[in-house]
């Protein structure tokens, strides 16, 4: 994993859906605003303007109010899908997807129940 961190941190932005919901990503300036947005480091006074929306939103969130979650859309034909393709199944286009970001509630559920 170190090596592919090393590799994604010329844009770790771009491939933000590879890495976010891992529990190893190195406490390194380029990984700052994921690791605010995990609340792994305190966020600052202010956010660097060049971050998305929705990594701005959950650096503001209190901690459990929401979470990331990633849709993927084909550049062609702009249909969205809920994992990454190589073929669009629309479309048929090739390597064309491109992640969205968008932000989840907490699931809350009075059907589960935890037996210790």
């Amino acid at each position: 994993p170190s090596e592919g961190y090393r590799w994604v941190e010329r844009e770790p932005l771009q491939f933000l859906d590879l890495y976010f919901h891992r529990n190893d990503i190195p406490h390194r300036p380029s990984f700052e605003p994921v690791l605010w947005a995990k609340k792994e480091l305190p966020s600052p006074d202010y956010l660097p303007p060049n971050l998305p929306f929705q990594l701005r939103i959950l650096i503001l969130l209190p901690p459990g109010e929401g979470h990331l979650h990633f849709l993927y859309r084909c550049q062609n034909c702009l249909q969205k899908f809920p994992f990454y393709l190589e073929r669009c199944p629309k479309c048929g286009s090739l390597f064309l997807f491109k992640p969205l970001l968008k932000i989840e509630p907490p699931v809350l559920s009075d059907n589960l129940k935890l037996e210790i």
